[in-house]
């Protein structure tokens, strides 16, 4: 850790002195918390106090907080209290939404609303600096994280180029069809369907049909849903 952060992330008490920084934790996949808090824990300057629910974000329990990570899962079903209280932590605090690198599309309606983010599968272990950087304006966004968005732009493009036919076997590959199962459902042949999942899977550069599927099902079908929503 760069030695700015030791004086960045104390905050100014009283007569010059300093206190660790106040971080709320409101994360509930128990892996995923409990290696955010190991990080914030073996910060010396950093205060973590971890929250069950976003419950907490409509009471005054997060008055005084310097910063709050929160997943984005538990941002987007904030409502009423919750929402308002988000709002009014947002105006003193820091916000880090804490995902996977995986989850960047299905989480993009929540970026927005935060300063920073950190991806637990990629840089956790920098959370510290996530949260000081956000405080300067600043937000990290790791290299594997930007290949996976180039790479998944261009599959995106490349699956809404692809012929309708080709199209309908992907999506059948997504859920979990084998290649007989799919001649039957479209009325091909086998050798046809043989044809058009390799074609599929070649020019969406997959090497296998579980890719395919990872791919579908979280790239495109959050797509299709925000569209028809």
């Amino acid at each position: 850790m760069v030695s700015v952060m030791v004086s960045a992330l104390n905050t100014a008490g009283v007569n010059g002195t300093t206190r660790r920084s106040r971080v709320a934790l409101i994360v509930k996949e128990p892996s995923e918390r409990g290696a955010l808090l190991a990080v914030l824990e073996r910060d010396a300057h950093i205060e973590p106090i971890v929250f069950d629910n976003v419950q907490a974000l409509g009471s005054s329990d997060l008055d005084g907080m310097d910063a709050v990570v929160i997943s984005h899962q538990a941002l987007a079903r904030l409502k009423g209290a919750e929402t308002l209280g988000f709002v009014k932590l947002g105006r003193g605090a820091r916000v880090i939404i804490a995902l996977n690198s995986d989850e960047l599309l299905e989480a993009s309606s929540t970026m927005s609303n935060a300063d920073g983010w950190i991806f637990v599968d990629v840089n956790v272990n920098h959370l510290p600096e996530v949260i000081e950087l956000s405080k300067q304006g600043y937000s990290i966004m790791p290299g594997p994280v930007i290949e996976r968005l180039a790479a998944n732009k261009l599959r995106i493009a490349e699956y809404d180029r692809l012929p309708e036919l080709e199209k309908k076997v992907i999506d059948l590959i997504a859920l979990g069809y084998g290649n007989h199962e799919i001649a039957e459902k479209l009325g091909l042949s086998g050798a046809h369907t043989k044809a058009l999942v390799k074609s599929g899977l070649t020019r969406l550069h997959f090497q296998n049909r579980t890719q395919a599927a990872v791919f579908v099902a979280r790239q495109i079908k959050p797509m299709i849903s925000a569209a028809q929503g």
